[in-house]
């Protein structure tokens, strides 16, 4: 019996002081932006993050990235994205895989 599984995408730090420092920069935003695209066509994608390193030193998302389809901006004090608040959105979504694009994959 094949389970049908929940995801999450997380976009990590792609802040505006931070992007301009990002290899292959042009593809990565192309890829994160067709990422959240179809999460609005794909119903087993069931949250969209971004997290924010320090966004009062760092800046916030940079303007290229499409946050329409963004359910939660999480400001991390911290370079992980694990934190009990998105682990609790994790648990009510019923989620078990993460999509994790951004800064540092």
């Amino acid at each position: 019996m094949n389970k049908i599984k929940n995801y999450a995408l997380f976009i990590c730090d792609l802040q505006t002081k931070t992007i301009n420092k990002l290899f292959y920069k042009d593809k990565v935003i192309n890829n994160v932006n067709k990422l959240i695209y179809m999460k609005k066509y794909i119903p087993s994608i069931k949250l969209g993050v971004i997290g924010e390193f320090i966004p009062e030193k760092l800046g916030h998302t940079h303007h290229s990235i499409n946050k329409l389809n963004i359910d939660i901006i999480d400001n991390k004090i911290n370079y992980s994205m694990v934190n009990d608040y998105l682990i609790h959105h994790l648990q009510i979504h019923n989620i078990s895989d993460i999509i994790l694009s951004g800064m540092e994959t």
